[in-house]
């Protein structure tokens, strides 16, 4: 009785009438972000998600301005009326998403998009009809019910705000894999990895493709031994790192993502090669996609930053397009234009590292180089010819086998230049891989029956001087990459798992 004589009292209380209605406008409009940050919040800063706040501040304050307008200053009603419009706002993408994926019409903004939003303004003024008590029991439900998904969603947040306030989770080298002041030196190693590089086996079973087989013969033309039957435990790239770079069969769950990104950064490969006087270089560009990735602890570290502008970071930065691909703002963030511009830090990070890669003489020997290249995953940026691809065609999987062979391009002449500029009496060490295979799901409208084990057929070559590799196998699994080097190199005695 006490608290429904307390909603009463608020209901005719004069504060309560002009604070509380536009707040609920404003919680039910940005729960979706907060949702989907509390979704992300392993991979995401809690700065992306306060940056958009100033756009939900004035998104509210235009849709509930104009619904108290035409409501004459009705707060309650026109509060209501605003809350209905924005869940349309926020749920555009989705069932533009859904519709396209049904595939039994054609679906376009030019003609979805004004229909979507007359049903919004219908449904909003549709619901200022009801009377008084039902209007204000229908907005206290509403309200209610967000608080409790918002005061829900902010108790799953908060442990992780706290553990990166705390400096994330901690990742230990052991100390038994230092090295000793006598074991120094060794060739220079490069690891590189090309993300979604699908494996010779499924390159030539389904798409037939011969660019690849003529790239299988290059590699063993050049002195690699190829691991043409090597597939990855799974298709989930940090998780895959992370195993190889600590040889260590971390078991996959999207709750420990938070893990493997600190696994990344402090791994037991570079430990160990630091502690036999290696200098350690980083391409990489992981931070690009996961913010709260702390810096690989590597002496020179080059990345994809390099090559952003802060109004890049804040306009096109990957969290924002999550949440604006659910809202009528999706046409925005899917635009040719927005899309050259939210890229081309990428394609100017690509040309950078192609070019610095295979001459890096001011980095002193032995040194360890690692690169991850976003090739050829998407956005599919090049043809096979190197030409340009339209925006339109950057998620089109008709477009993979395409840059799969520029990608190929782009591999030749790396090695050519990191062989054509090393040591003769010393050569490098190299090592050739992707993360998974093309993850070509069972629902892909452009690739049919693709099998689901080529999703883990990886790219696996070794340039392993001095090595019989008669005694290796086709089939080594990743996480064997660097015992099998360092035993051999070193001396060392990591056991194979």
């Amino acid at each position: 009785m006490k608290i429904k004589a307390a909603l009463q009292q608020m209901r005719h209380a004069r504060w309560a009438r002009i604070l509380l209605p536009p707040l609920s406008v404003l919680l039910v409009g940005i729960y979706p972000a907060f949702y989907y940050y509390t979704q992300n919040v392993a991979n995401v800063l809690l700065s992306d998600f306060l940056r958009l706040m100033p756009f939900y501040l004035l998104l509210t304050a235009l849709v509930y301005g104009i619904s108290l307008s035409i409501n004459r200053l009705r707060t309650v009603r026109a509060a209501n009326a605003a809350i209905v419009f924005l869940v349309f706002f926020n749920t555009y993408g989705l069932v533009f998403d859904q519709l396209r994926e049904v595939n039994l019409v054609r679906v376009e903004h030019l003609t979805l998009l004004p229909l979507y939003i007359f049903l919004g303004v219908y449904c909003a003024w549709l619901i200022t009809r009801l009377n008084k008590a039902t209007s204000f029991s229908l907005w206290r439900i509403m309200a209610v019910v967000f608080t409790l998904l918002a005061v829900y969603s902010a108790i799953q947040v908060v442990p992780h705000e706290v553990r990166k306030a705390e400096g994330g989770v901690e990742h230990r080298v052991p100390e038994s894999e230092i090295a000793s002041q006598g074991d120094q030196g060794g060739p220079d190693i490069y690891y590189l990895v090309f993300d979604e590089f699908a494996g010779f086996k499924s390159m030539a079973e389904y798409w037939q493709n011969p660019a690849s087989v003529e790239f299988k013969a290059y590699l063993q033309q050049a002195g690699f031994y190829v691991v043409d039957q090597s597939m990855s435990s799974d298709i989930w790239s940090i998780h895959q790192i992370a195993t190889r770079l600590n040889y260590k069969d971390y078991k996959y769950a999207k709750s420990m993502e938070e893990l493997y990104l600190y696994a990344i950064s402090n791994n037991r490969v570079m430990t160990y090669l630091k502690s036999r006087g290696y200098t350690t270089a980083v391409f990489e560009q992981y931070s690009w996609f996961f913010p709260v990735m702390p810096e690989i602890q590597a002496d020179h570290v080059f990345d994809i930053k390099m090559f952003e502008s802060v109004i890049s970071r804040v306009v096109h930065n990957d969290f924002a397009i999550l949440v604006m691909d659910g809202t009528m703002l999706y046409p925005i963030s899917h635009a040719g234009e927005y899309l050259e511009a939210k890229f081309e830090p990428l394609r100017r990070f690509f040309a950078y590292t192609s070019a610095e890669i295979t001459n890096l003489d001011e980095i002193p020997s032995p040194k360890f180089v690692y690169l991850h290249m976003l090739m050829p995953h998407q956005p599919y940026l090049y043809d096979a010819a190197g030409q340009k691809v339209d925006p339109e065609f950057y998620k089109n999987w008709d477009y993979y086998e395409g840059y799969y062979e520029y990608t190929i391009t782009v591999i030749k002449d790396m090695l050519n230049g990191i062989l054509a500029n090393a040591d003769p009496a010393n050569p490098p060490v190299i090592i050739l891989q992707s993360d998974h295979g093309a993850r070509v799901k069972a629902n892909n409208r452009w690739l049919e029956d693709f099998p689901a084990e080529f999703q883990q057929d990886i790219l696996f070559a070794y340039y392993l001087p001095g090595f019989d590799t008669s005694q290796l196998t086709r089939d080594i699994d990743p996480i064997n990459t660097f015992p099998i080097v360092f035993n051999h190199y070193f001396g060392a005695n990591f056991p194979l798992q």
